[in-house]
């Protein structure tokens, strides 16, 4: 698939420099305190930090190295200061949470694990201390530490052991006998026979015991335990002692040992196996030689027998893989005593290579790839040490692997056939089919092939054989039960297996492997074969980088090719040139791979087009996986198609034509995926054919065959529509479309009369089966494809069928998304015929109605979409069609629809914005342009920010000729600036213009009291900023119009809902509490209708934000002398209602009024009825007790 444009590791190293400097500045803190004191105890959440820093190292642990040697040597110097100065206090924490802290060894020791895990313990260890005098106080610790304290939870954590078990191995390769270390005195522990009655040195004995302990457990301390017994076993000290044959010994012995908990024998058995490869494999041929046959015999019957105590040691792929590294390590020493002249050492190598490379082969189908892994790599090491004839009998045992299950394709027919049953293959006949083959098997002997050959085993003559088995490989795909892909490993190990070909082999060796039709490049064409082995080879290599799915395969090929055409120089068809188009970092994308690279690579010559047009009919171009590479590959395939010679497109078009008539009818999962896929590239070179051809003899057979079979061609396309129904309807007008663009209206009656009484029922399930907006705007211009070549009579009847008188009554036929794009669509064309020109009034008639009906939103979003390709059409201004549509677009710029799913009108309000963008305004007189652009106007301020950004741009190309007369004005291109406040502030200017005022202050009202946060607040202080530096005279002027606005829109909106109502209630408040002074004079002359209009608001069924508002505006008038005792009238009744929010509200208006009277003690969330005499008090202190109650509407 795709590849990021910005990758995490390009990302990394941008940052590598400043995580560094970070890391180089918190592991000090984190080790000593300000004052330079070694810290005993460290916070857990500091060492996360450190650790979390050291994680984003993992994708390029290089990046380490320039600091990696000082931070490693900080921390070892930490770790062995406290070991010798503070070991003591390891358990002595106190009564501090150990959840929240742990010990300066425990946070070192994980901080070079994780040094471990990203760069390699291998690299750790070598900068670790290694000076023998500190095996002492290490392993002193060790044992200190690992007892479990009464009086403190602090225990070890695995890390620590780890950690210092590999500590202790790497102190192991002193130079000198242990028995020169002293401190110990004599050994009290207790470790398993036959080690305890051996004269070892206390240290020793120490050492193997702390390793014994370790050694079965199911953490990482396992590997750190076995590292430290092989260490202390091939010491010559230790082997004098002969403790490599007593571990040897006891290791074989414990292997056949039962064991009852199954879990904990799983990791006993991995424990022992590990340790018992990393003795074979440390020591020479000559230390191993006593135990080999032994070795291998253990392991070969645990390999293979059904006993319990085997199956529990193979079970796991650990015990597997340790398995067959232990039997490689034993067959390799066998054979290199073999080879210096053992009699005894052939015997056994040949009794054990008889049965080890049997089990190899085998273990090459494990399920898991670790397995598959050791077991190709075992052998391929084998094999390099055999002799040349024992090699090429290896080899041959290993390629007649790929042989099981493997059948044979009839190329005519389709029929099967075992390989096993015919003596004779013709090639150019059968070809193979692989659907049967197992492809981890595949994967395991691709691997082993690389492996081979990278260490150039096999001799040159073998090496047609091997070379067919790549190139299969490299093309080899399998599809699991539920889709996924099975063949990704066994191209990328093929791959590899090319490289490592290339590396190894000279040109002249290469050249002489021969490789039959069968084997050789699966998309060659007939009677095109190419030149040579390496053309071939190159040319695979170049379809497997521009068309396979996985990323990694296609740099791996890449890499492939270059390795290729750098060793074999002059023998590739424009090596030079194919390297820099195919290059590692252009195929990264599959859909730059698949279009760009291999339209420069085929023009490169024929080799490399026919290979890649061919190769585009298989899985890796349009019977991809998904839809999107299909359509890619079809695009590429019209590409390529008209870049090839006559016979190379007859050909083509022939094995087009075929594989879509084998197609079965049902369209359900791969059937559909390879007809989406054919049928689309088929309409792409009808498509790059046009109406003028070169080869009429290729069109036909392109055409007739499908056309005539019009049914087969297509499938079944009745029945529910699913994902993959869709596809096919796509790919099916794709082709309708294309083949009316390719012939005249006379050539396509004459060649097939029946064609578009065919087709328009097809036409028409595509236009109607999905809402899919690719598949709806297909089928519209497959419908104005085929409109354009018919006939007037036939062309009425059509549009008859689509604008039924009962049209807005069946929604999902007449109203679907495809017939809507499809009456936009022949509208054009209807105007030059005077016959078809009333159809165009009904089809505006009929978009308006939608738009203006109570159908479903999307329905009116998909009209309002053919509104707008209508107007781009030019329409004349004042035509009714005109009116018809102007009247839908003022519709729907003012739709605020809201249900469940929240502003759902704001899709019509943009759909409607952009049918502006298409009107051409310039072409109406003003008293028609200008109601659209006071809707323009209003949305321009509106609170969702995508339909404000809509509607700026709209308005921004209109500003100059409509509002600003000429003037210039600020403009704002990004969605993100039209949230600011120089944006609302220039849109304040437009309340000077009277005919554009009340849409104004409504788009404002919209963001300051409906708004988000910060739209809210910039809104609000972009109009409060433009009233505050307006003259004293215009400032109240606009204050008396903006208050008299809002008192008119609360009248005419009392009956709405509180989305209406509270909005401006909120403004008119905003305006009264900003100038206080300026409004006084408005507010005393509206007082009365704002009383009045308080009252009828105020119904028992309005909401808590209603009402709170409400408290709010009678909060402003208790401002005015006049207005004061019915304000606080009001207001105080609130502080005995049934919501705590009202009465809270009520509360703080009550204290802004007179705080002296207010009961500051009184809990307002308790019931009403618990506060009612403090309420009846405090009314008589407002002068308010005894009032009639305020009426109710």
């Amino acid at each position: 698939m795709d590849v990021a444009a910005a990758e995490s590791d390009v990302k990394l190293y941008k940052a590598s420099a400043e995580l560094l400097a970070e890391l180089q500045q918190k592991l000090p803190l984190l080790l000593r305190a300000p004052n330079q004191r070694p810290r005993k105890w460290i916070l857990y959440t500091k060492t996360s930090e450190v650790i979390r820093l050291l994680d984003s190292f993992q994708e390029w642990p290089q990046l380490l190295d320039p600091v990696l040697a000082d931070l490693v040597h900080a921390l070892v110097e930490a770790f062995l200061a406290y070991c010798i100065n503070s070991r003591n206090v390891y358990h002595c924490n106190g009564n501090i949470q150990t959840t929240h802290i742990e010990p300066l060894p425990r946070a070192i020791c994980r901080l070079l694990y994780l040094f471990c895990k990203v760069r390699g313990h291998k690299v750790i260890v070598r900068l670790l201390n290694n000076e023998p005098k500190y095996i002492e106080p290490l392993l002193v610790c060790f044992m200190q530490w690992k007892q479990p304290s009464k009086s403190s939870e602090n225990n070890m954590s695995w890390e620590e052991r780890y950690i210092m078990l590999l500590w202790l191995s790497h102190l192991l390769l002193a130079p000198f006998g242990l028995n020169t270390i002293s401190g110990f005195g004599s050994s009290n522990s207790s470790i398993v026979e036959p080690f305890n009655s051996m004269p070892l040195p206390d240290v020793a004995k120490l050492l193997l015991a702390v390793a014994l302990d370790h050694l079965l457990a199911a953490s990482k301390e396992r590997e750190s335990a076995s590292l430290l017994i092989v260490r202390l076993a091939l010491r010559k000290d230790m082997q004098a002692f002969g403790l490599p044959h007593a571990v040897f010994h006891w290791c074989t012995s414990e292997l056949g040992a039962k064991q009852q908990d199954a879990l904990a024998g799983q990791y006993r058995y991995v424990g022992l196996l590990t340790l018992l490869f990393g003795l074979t494999n440390s020591s020479s041929s000559t230390e191993a030689a006593p135990f080999a046959q032994h070795i291998f015999d253990t392991c070969k019957a645990l390999a293979t027998d059904s006993i319990a105590e085997s199956l529990a040691a193979r079970q796991s792929a650990p015990g597997r893989k340790l398995l067959i590294k232990i039997m490689r390590s034993s067959m390799l020493h066998t054979l290199a005593l073999a080879s210096s002249g053992s009699g005894e050492a052939e015997e056994q190598a040949e009794s054990m290579l008889e049965d080890g490379i049997q089990i190899l082969l085998e273990w090459l189908a494990d399920s898991d790839t670790p397995v598959r892994q050791a077991a190709s790599k075992a052998l391929g090491m084998i094999i390099h040490k055999l002799a040349p004839y024992m090699a090429a009998e290896v080899v041959e045992a290993v390629l007649g692997c790929l042989e099981e299950n493997m059948l044979l394709e009839d190329r005519r027919t389709g029929q099967l056939t075992a390989m096993t049953d015919l003596f004779t293959v013709d090639t150019k006949l059968y070809k193979k089919n692989l659907n049967a083959v197992d492809a981890l098997k595949w994967h395991g002997v691709m691997l082993t092939l690389g492996h081979i050959l990278f260490r150039r085993s096999p001799p040159p003559e073998q090496l047609s054989p091997i070379l067919e088995a790549l190139l299969t490989g490299l093309a080899f795909e399998q599809r699991s039960n539920v889709g996924t892909s099975l063949g990704v490993g066994v191209r990328d190990a093929a791959c590899f297996g090319i490289w490592s070909l290339a590396r190894k082999y000279t040109t002249k060796e290469v050249e002489a492997a021969s490789l039959s039709l069968l084997s050789s490049s699966p998309h060659a064409v007939e009677g095109r074969e190419m030149r040579s082995t390496l053309q071939v080879v190159a040319t695979e290599l170049v379809v497997a980088s521009c068309l396979d799915p996985s990323g990694n395969l296609r740099r791996g090929a890449s890499a492939a090719l270059q390795e290729l055409i750098g060793r074999h120089p002059d023998t590739i068809h424009q090596g030079i040139s194919v390297v820099q188009r195919v290059d590692y970092h252009a195929v990264a994308r599959r859909s730059r791979a698949m279009t760009e690279v291999s339209e420069t690579v085929s023009q490169l010559g024929t080799e490399y087009h026919a290979s890649l047009l061919f190769a585009m009919l298989d899985w890796g171009g349009c019977r991809a996986v998904d839809s999107e590479s299909r359509r890619q590959a079809a695009s590429t395939i019209g590409v390529l198609f008209h870049q090839g010679y006559p016979e190379v497109q007859y050909a083509f078009a022939r094995e087009l034509s075929s594989q879509i008539l084998d197609l079965k009818a049902n369209n359900v999962g791969i059937n559909a995926a390879t007809r989406h896929g054919l049928l689309c590239s088929l309409a792409a070179i009808l498509q790059m054919m046009g109406t003028k051809r070169d080869g009429e003899r290729t069109y036909l057979a392109v055409l007739s065959p499908l056309l005539d079979a019009l049914d087969k061609t297509t499938g079944t396309l009745d029945g529910r529509v699913t994902a993959d129904l869709t596809n096919v309807l796509e790919a099916t007008a794709k082709l309708i479309a294309a083949v009316a663009q390719s012939s005249s209206a006379s050539s396509l009656s004459a060649r097939w009369p029946s064609f578009s009484s065919a087709v328009l029922p097809i036409l028409d399930r595509c236009s109607t089966a999905s809402e899919d907006d690719l598949l709806s705007v297909i089928a519209a211009q497959a419908n104005f494809d085929l409109f354009t070549t018919l006939d007037d009579s036939s062309k009425m009847a059509l549009l008859d069928s689509w604008l039924p008188a009962e049209c807005l009554r069946q929604r999902t036929v007449y109203t679907c998304k495809g017939r809507i794009a499809s009456l936009a669509s022949v509208y054009p064309v209807l105007g030059t015929n005077v016959r078809l020109a009333p159809f165009s009034q009904r089809i505006t008639a009929f978009l308006a109605a939608i738009v203006t009906s109570n159908l479903a939103i999307e329905i009116k979003v998909n009209a309002m979409e053919g509104v707008s390709a209508i107007l781009s059409s030019r329409v004349a201004p004042l035509s009714p069609c005109m009116q018809n549509l102007l009247q839908a677009i003022a519709v729907g710029l003012a739709d605020y629809t809201v249900d469940q799913r929240g502003d759902i009108g704001s899709l019509l309000r943009i759909a409607s914005i952009d049918a502006v963008r298409s009107l051409e305004l310039e072409r109406l007189e003003s008293e028609s342009a200008r109601p659209i652009l006071k809707l323009i106007v209003r949305l321009s301020i509106d609170k969702l920010s995508k339909v404000r950004f809509a509607a700026w741009i709209c308005l921004q190309e209109r500003w100059k000729r409509y509002i600003s007369e000429g003037k210039d004005f600020l403009t704002f291109e990004h969605q993100a600036d039209i949230s600011s406040f120089a944006y609302y502030r220039q849109l304040t200017e437009l309340l000077k213009v009277d005919w554009l005022f009340d849409d104004t202050l409504l788009g404002f009202i919209a963001s300051v009291a409906g708004g988000a946060d910060d739209i809210s607040q910039t809104a609000t202080g972009a109009l409060i900023s433009f009233s505050g530096e307006q003259d004293e005279s215009d400032r109240r002027r606009l204050l008396r119009d903006v208050i008299s606005f809002l008192v008119r829109q609360l009248k005419a909106a009392a009956d709405q809902e509180d989305r209406e109502v509270v909005p401006l209630l909120d403004t008119l408040c905003l305006m009264r509490e900003q100038f206080i002074e300026d409004t006084n004079s408005v507010f005393g002359h509206e007082g009365l209708d704002l009383l009045s209009l308080y009252d009828s608001l105020q119904t028992p069924v309005a909401d808590i934000p209603r009402i709170a508002s409400l408290i709010r505006l009678l909060s402003t008038l208790s401002s005015i002398p006049q207005f004061r005792v019915k304000a606080a009238d009001r207001i105080s009744r609130k502080l005995l209602h049934k919501w705590p929010k009202v009465r809270q509200a009520a509360v703080d208006a009550v204290f802004m009024l007179h705080s002296e009277a207010m009961p500051v003690e009184l809990d307002w969330n308790a019931s009403a009825l618990k506060n009612k005499a403090e309420v009846v008090e405090l009314r008589k202190s407002l002068g308010v007790a005894g009032r009639p109650a305020e009426p109710r509407s």
